[in-house]
């Protein structure tokens, strides 16, 4: 099983490190990268629109931004987005 992550960080070096340090394992692969959590979780809402997308009903692969999208992705990109609402709805009850 080959785990997927997105990588979020303000500061490029950083994110390149991690990226270094991830892809020399056989079973990581970084599909992303974003500058700060809103943007990760955009590109996720991306990627839930583009297999969302009736044009694209049935395809297992997208480009998202760039970037090829396994429909494995799209169980993950819900989850994330999820947890951002939860947290948001969290923040503003409070």
């Amino acid at each position: 099983m080959t785990i997927s992550v997105l990588l979020a960080d303000d500061q490029h070096l950083v994110r390149a490190g991690f990226r270094m340090i991830l892809e020399a394992q056989p079973d990581i692969r970084v599909v992303g990268e974003a500058i700060d959590g809103d943007e990760a979780v955009n590109q996720a809402r991306d990627v839930i629109a583009a297999f969302a997308d009736p044009a694209n009903a049935g395809k297992g692969v997208l480009k998202v931004n760039g970037r090829m999208t396994e429909l494995l992705h799209l169980a993950q990109a819900k989850r994330m987005v999820a947890v951002a609402e939860a947290i948001a709805a969290r923040e503003a009850a409070s």
